[in-house]
C-alpha cells in the first residue's frame, strides 16, 4: 500500500512494470489510486495483513482494519476496475486458508473466512448465514429460519430447514431426506460482482426422499440436479435434469 516501495520493487522487475499503492483497508481511497490503470486482463488481489488478535487483549481497531480490507477492500477494486475489464479477463483472489488451518491469535482472520457447521441433532433456533463460507449441516440437525451465503457450499444431509436457502455463487447439495420448507433463491450477481468473472456456474442437487417446498428461483444459470424421488416446488429460471439412484452425475 506504500507507493515509494511500490515503485522501488516495480524498478526492481523492469522498465515495463509500475508500481502504485492502494491501501485495501482504506476504500474511500482506491478509485484515486487506481486511476492511472487502463485496460485490465489479468487482476490478482492477494494482499493481507496477517492478524495476532487474541480474544484476552482484542483490538476492535485492528479487527475493524482487517474486516474492512478483506471484506470491502477486494470488493471495492473490482467495482472500480468494472468497466475496464476486457472480454475474458480474470481475476484470482487470494484467502481462505485461515479457516482451514488457525493460528495463534488469528481471531479475525479465520472468522471473516470461516464457514458454519452443525453437527448431528444440532438446532439453531432462527437464521443462519456467512459471507465466504460453507454452510454444512449434518444428519437430524434443523434451522428454524433462513440459511444463506454468498460464496462457498450449502450441504444438508438428512437436515431440516425451517426457511428458504439462498446462495449467490455457491453449490448447493439437499441430501436424501432433507426438507426445506421456504424454497430456495440463486441471486443474481449485482454489477461487478466480486464473484463474477471466477465463479463457476453453481451446480444445484436435489437428492432422493428430500422435499423443497415453495419456489425455487434461479436468477442466474444453474446446472439443477433433481432426483426422480425428491418432491420440489414450482421451478423458475432453470431447467432440471432428471437422475435416478443416488446422486447425479459426474461434473
Amino acid at each position: 500500500r506504500d507507493a515509494r516501495r511500490a515503485q522501488d520493487v516495480a524498478a526492481e522487475i523492469g522498465d515495463r512494470v509500475r508500481g502504485i499503492g492502494v491501501d485495501l483497508a482504506a476504500p474511500e481511497s482506491i478509485r484515486a489510486a487506481l486511476e492511472p490503470i487502463g485496460a485490465v486482463h489479468r487482476l490478482v488481489i492477494a494482499a493481507i495483513e496477517r492478524d495476532v488478535n487474541r480474544i484476552a487483549d482484542y483490538d476492535r481497531l485492528r479487527a475493524l482494519r482487517l474486516v474492512t480490507l478483506k471484506l470491502v477492500g477486494y470488493s471495492e477494486v473490482v467495482h472500480v476496475l468494472g468497466n475496464r475489464l476486457s472480454p475474458g479477463a480474470s481475476i484470482l483472489l487470494f484467502g481462505g486458508l485461515a479457516k482451514e488451518r488457525p493460528y495463534d491469535g488469528s481471531t479475525t482472520v479465520s472468522t471473516v473466512n470461516g464457514g458454519v457447521s452443525l453437527g448431528a441433532g444440532a438446532a439453531v433456533a432462527g437464521g443462519l448465514s456467512t459471507v465466504n463460507g460453507a454452510i454444512t449441516l449434518a444428519q437430524g440437525a434443523h434451522v428454524s429460519g433462513d440459511v444463506g451465503n454468498v460464496n462457498g457450499a450449502i450441504r444438508l444431509t438428512g437436515a431440516a430447514v425451517g426457511g428458504g436457502l439462498r446462495t449467490v455463487s455457491g453449490d448447493i447439495d439437499i441430501g436424501a431426506g432433507s426438507v426445506v420448507k421456504g424454497g430456495l433463491i440463486v441471486d443474481r450477481e449485482s454489477g461487478w460482482s466480486l464473484f463474477h468473472f471466477w465463479s463457476s456456474v453453481p451446480r444445484v442437487v436435489i437428492g432422493p426422499g428430500a422435499t423443497v417446498d415453495g419456489t425455487l428461483d434461479f436468477r442466474r444459470t444453474v446446472k439443477l440436479y433433481v432426483s426422480d424421488r425428491a418432491h420440489v416446488g414450482a421451478i423458475k429460471g432453470a431447467t432440471p435434469i432428471r437422475f435416478s439412484g443416488a446422486t447425479p452425475p459426474a461434473r
